[in-house]
């Protein structure tokens, strides 16, 4: 009332609520690249460290992805800006020694009773974290969060992009059909022959039911099948009964295994020692003769050295 100065935020500046930048502009870009130095960061110091490798891998489960993943409920992310993330953190576990450069990229995301590493696919984080996300606003009973509902509603009526929208795209890509019912408070998921009820609001309710965890790891075990040089022996060895049911999570018996020789385990499970075969068929190399350099009597693979 008395020509005083109000002072209020610059472009460049910016407050903090609840961890996410505020500002009169839209600051999301902003926000997501602070966001993927942050998990970076994260990352680099973990994979870095003197830690075996299982223990790197609980690490990065417990203090870089749940960063990540809190802002996942609040912030769209763009696809492809995720799957570079991903790939800046395989780049950074490749050159601390901990991934083979020719290791499958689904085996990283199988659980460890598959052969896998059993980290987290960034990507695959963000839309079951959608999903959960539509399920909550679905079936939730606060006056707040049906306001939400009925704005994304509204949004999806008149063919503009919806959280709910984009989590039924993201179940099916997982072979899952879900049906988001808002009258009863209660989500449907259905895959092949499975039906599944969910109405428990809260969002772990969903993925705590086994269709959507599984149909995830079938996901990745197709992948692996596609391969040309895991997909002719990976999938045999998950179907043979006369292997131990740990055959290959050495990690759940040696907790603090030495980094050289888990690398040289997984190398063995996926086949990926310097033999004349891996030469060969993996590496595309020139060698006429394949004869075990040991014994002559057979093409040199790693299941030939090891029956031998």
């Amino acid at each position: 009332s008395n020509d005083t100065n109000i002072p209020v935020l610059g472009e460049d500046d910016y407050y903090k609520y609840l961890g996410k930048f505020e500002n009169l502009v839209n600051l999301r870009r902003k926000f997501r690249k602070q966001q993927v130095k942050s998990t970076s960061d994260a990352s680099l110091v973990i994979w870095t460290s003197l830690l075996s490798i299982p223990r790197k891998v609980k690490a990065n489960q417990t203090f870089a992805i749940p960063v990540l993943q809190h802002h996942m409920w609040s912030t769209d992310w763009p696809i492809d800006k995720l799957k570079e993330l991903e790939r800046r953190t395989r780049r950074v576990i490749n050159d601390c020694g901990c991934k083979h450069k020719h290791e499958s990229l689904p085996l990283l995301y199988l659980p460890t009773t598959k052969g896998g590493k059993g980290l987290t696919e960034i990507e695959s984080l963000y839309k079951t974290t959608k999903i959960k996300l539509a399920h909550y606003i679905t079936c939730s009973s606060d006056p707040h969060v049906e306001l939400v509902r009925t704005y994304q509603d509204a949004k999806e009526m008149k063919s503009l992009r919806s959280i709910i929208k984009d989590a039924r795209t993201f179940a099916a890509q997982f072979n899952v059909d879900i049906t988001y019912n808002a009258e009863s408070k209660k989500s449907i998921l259905t895959s092949n022959d499975t039906v599944i009820e969910v109405n428990n609001c809260q969002p772990k309710s969903i993925t705590r039911k086994s269709i959507l965890k599984n149909e995830l790891v079938r996901k990745y075990e197709v992948e692996v099948e596609q391969q040309p040089w895991v997909g002719q022996f990976m999938p045999k060895q998950w179907k043979n009964k006369d292997l131990h049911k740990e055959w290959c999570d050495i990690s759940k018996v040696w907790k603090n295994i030495p980094t050289v020789v888990y690398s040289i385990h997984t190398s063995i499970i996926q086949q990926l020692l310097p033999t004349k075969v891996y030469n060969v068929k993996k590496l595309k190399g020139e060698e006429e003769d394949l004869k075990c350099r040991l014994c002559q009597s057979g093409d040199e693979s790693i299941a030939h050295i090891m029956c031998n």
